[in-house]
């Protein structure tokens, strides 16, 4: 059975993604998107009505705007045909976009298909040889998220049915060396907070004690939505994104009332949580900046809120385990550097089991 609507984006003259509903054999609904546009043809198919409206709506400003190519030239389609419907379908962070866009600069007009290991290795290595916006050449770490938002475009494309190769599997990623592991003391910690409050008010103060009570980054709190906070229960959900899951958190008395007061102050007409009075969501960096400088905290970025956090987890008894599932982390690699912080943990425990098993 098939039922049909029309829903027009742009003026009519210019028109129309067309919705379809499709009740298969096995009792499933799925919805067909037809897209016409400016000599453009597309089509998707959906679980719900919603993803497909949003996706017919996405798709079309994006030809519009003249973002969308419909190069299937000789060979195949191109990286940046694919990438396209990529930036679309699988909504990737903002830092894997800008990232995407360089591989679309030096790979975009190639045939998928053509683009072997050993040319991604030889353009990795171009990644690492440029100079980042800080005027330094990329970190190794860097390099290798470069090379992660590629790799999740060409996952994408082989569930995707684009490609039937993986061209970038079994590449290893590079050594990053030493991790960097800054953590406040009690006495920076005290006296962050109180600056931010006077540098950058209570949003700036508020994302301070959110980060260093949750661990949570800095892009899943400024995604933070209202309808993300249960009042009652005192909890919030922390939406993960890429290698971080979805996790709901309590709140502790400190961040709890902080909440509060700003949600005295927000725009009854935006649901984000840290949008400024403009309705814009930031980061606020110039404050930040001010409010180390004020509290005399050096070699200090805000994503070591992070690492604070787990430390004072490992501190207070919690095992890897509890700190990977705070933090998000789907597995113990991301957790294993504070390991050291929980050796007199470990070494309490085995005490115990050693009195067990000996005692005379």
């Amino acid at each position: 059975m098939v039922h049909r609507w029309s829903v027009s984006w742009l003026p009519p003259a210019q028109t129309v993604a067309t919705i379809d509903r499709r009740d298969t054999k096995s009792g499933e609904t799925r919805w067909r998107v037809r897209i016409r546009r400016r000599g453009v043809t597309e089509s998707g198919s959906f679980a719900s009505r919603p993803e497909a409206e949003r996706w017919a709506g996405e798709v079309e400003r994006a030809i519009e705007n003249g973002l969308w190519s419909d190069d299937e030239s000789t060979g195949g389609f191109t990286l940046g045909w694919m990438l396209d419907r990529y930036l679309v379908s699988g909504r990737p962070n903002r830092d894997s976009r800008r990232q995407l866009e360089w591989w679309r600069h030096h790979l975009g007009a190639e045939a998928a298909a053509s683009i072997t290991r050993r040319k991604i290795l030889r353009m990795r290595r171009q990644v690492a040889q440029e100079e980042a916006r800080s005027g330094r050449f990329r970190r190794p770490a860097t390099v290798n998220r470069y090379m992660a938002a590629l790799s999740g475009l060409f996952s994408w494309a082989l569930k995707s049915d684009h490609l039937t190769v993986h061209p970038m599997k079994g590449i290893e990623p590079l050594s990053e060396g030493s991790t960097r592991l800054r953590c406040l003391s009690l006495e920076e910690r005290e006296l962050l907070i109180r600056s931010c409050r006077a540098a950058g008010g209570p949003r700036l103060q508020t994302l301070v004690v959110l980060a260093l009570s949750t661990g949570a980054t800095r892009g899943e709190l400024l995604r933070l939505q209202w309808s993300d906070l249960d009042v009652a229960e005192r909890q919030v959900v922390i939406h993960g994104a890429g290698r971080l899951r979805t996790r709901t958190l309590p709140l502790p008395g400190p961040a709890f009332k902080l909440l509060g007061q700003l949600s005295k102050v927000r725009r009854i007409d935006r649901q984000d949580v840290f949008a400024e009075p403009d309705g814009r969501v930031r980061f606020p960096r110039a404050a930040w900046k001010s409010a180390l400088q004020s509290a005399d905290i050096e070699d200090c970025r805000f994503h070591d809120l992070r690492h604070s956090a787990a430390s004072y987890l490992a501190q207070s008894g919690a095992s890897l385990a509890e700190i990977a599932e705070i933090l998000g982390n789907r597995t113990l690699q991301g957790v294993r550097r504070y390991s050291h912080l929980t050796v007199g943990r470990t070494s309490t425990a085995l005490g115990r089991m050693h009195d067990d098993l000996f005692e005379a």
